[in-house]
């Protein structure tokens, strides 16, 4: 029994050192986790902070790209994805860019593909706008064909016949400075449109540039000797106080049109300026003649009738010019006129006062001159 207790205590003490040996290195753990590889580490460090910079070396370069091309159209869709676009990239200051690199990935291809719309539509969108400003001329939307006239230019701002209908368009709606100033970047490019300069050379008419008018009804006569350019040129002659140029041009307009009534209001109205009122009264019979509803030939038929001293022949006139034209200012007056002739006085004030509401300021001095005191 103590032999076998003994042995016991041998094993136990054998077990004992072993273990008191094995406890002295309870700790241990292999030798590369206790001195590590610091260049191992410092290369992995070094491929993250290279990454980070690669991102945001990219991003920035993204941003340079979107903001240059936002210079290349003013085509809206495309300038509204590259605004979106810019503020993502912006928005990743403060951001880990070792993380953003498939994030920038697909904002360029989603860029890449914007373009390609672009163009896409780029090289659609001027033929349908084109086209649909036509349309809406034709249809005499003014307001939607400029629209899509101007939608255009800013599209393409070099192709010319673009703003000769813009021009049209807003002539047609009474905005004479602007399609003057669209009619001339036209004519600065294209030199032979006979009615742009016809267009152009009665916005100068009306705008009292009698001397312009007359240089454009020239081109208009040049590129298009019709017998409305010669009428044209006519009226620019009239106001300039060439009643025998007028006469002239008048006179070639009835030759290529026998059947222009204003062509022979015009001339009549001419002679009538040359008090020639026979040869007047004959040209303004002409053009009632060939058309019955023309308010202004028995207008200017009145006005003659009156200077040859046939009164009630004036009346009559200015009876029938004020049916065809209610607002007739001048028919009126001269109706007063020859009505305070014939000794009606109290008709002619009637009359007076209301070609003076109807806009004519000299029937004020008639009525304070002949009413005022009755």
């Amino acid at each position: 029994m103590k032999q076998r207790i003994l042995t016991l205590l041998v094993a136990v003490f054998a077990f004992a050192q072993v273990f008191g040996q094995t406890n002295q290195y309870d700790t241990y753990v292999p030798s590369e986790y206790i001195s590590p590889n610091f260049d191992m580490l410092m290369r992995a460090g070094a491929t993250i902070q290279a990454r980070y910079d690669q991102n945001k070396k990219y991003r920035d370069k993204l941003i340079d790209w979107v903001f240059d091309l936002k210079t290349k159209t003013s085509e809206r869709t495309f300038l509204n994805a590259m605004d979106n676009y810019y503020r993502q990239l912006r928005a990743m200051d403060g951001q880990d860019f070792n993380l953003l690199g498939d994030k920038l990935d697909i904002i360029k291809q989603n860029v890449k593909e914007e373009i390609d719309a672009c163009n896409t539509r780029m090289k659609e969108a001027p033929k349908l706008l084109w086209e649909s400003g036509n349309n809406k001329m034709k249809s005499r939307d003014y307001a939607g064909a400029i629209r899509d006239f101007s939608e255009l230019i800013e599209l393409n701002p070099t192709f010319p016949y673009t703003y000769r209908n813009r021009g049209f368009s807003y002539e047609a709606l009474g905005k004479h400075s602007l399609a003057l100033a669209d009619l001339n970047k036209f004519i600065d490019k294209v030199q032979d449109d006979a009615f742009a300069y016809r267009t152009r050379g009665w916005i100068k008419y009306y705008s009292n540039d009698l001397t312009g008018a007359l240089a454009d009804f020239n081109m208009q006569i040049e590129l298009d000797p019709k017998s409305e350019a010669y009428y044209n040129r006519g009226s620019a002659k009239s106001q300039l106080g060439d009643n025998i140029g007028a006469i002239a041009d008048y006179t070639k307009s009835i030759e290529l049109d026998p059947t222009f009534s204003m062509a022979y209001n015009n001339r009549g109205w001419s002679k009538f300026e040359m008090k020639r009122y026979t040869d007047a009264i004959k040209d303004l019979n002409k053009a009632i003649e060939l058309d019955e509803n023309n308010w202004v030939a028995y207008d200017s038929r009145q006005e003659t009738k009156f200077a040859m001293n046939d009164f009630k022949g004036c009346i009559e006139d200015c009876n029938q010019a004020i049916v065809l034209n209610p607002k007739s200012s001048n028919s009126y007056f001269v109706r007063g006129r020859a009505y305070f002739k014939t000794g009606n006085k109290t008709k002619a004030c009637e009359d007076w006062s209301k070609s003076g509401e109807l806009g004519k300021a000299e029937a004020y001095d008639f009525i304070n001159k002949y009413c005022n005191g009755q």
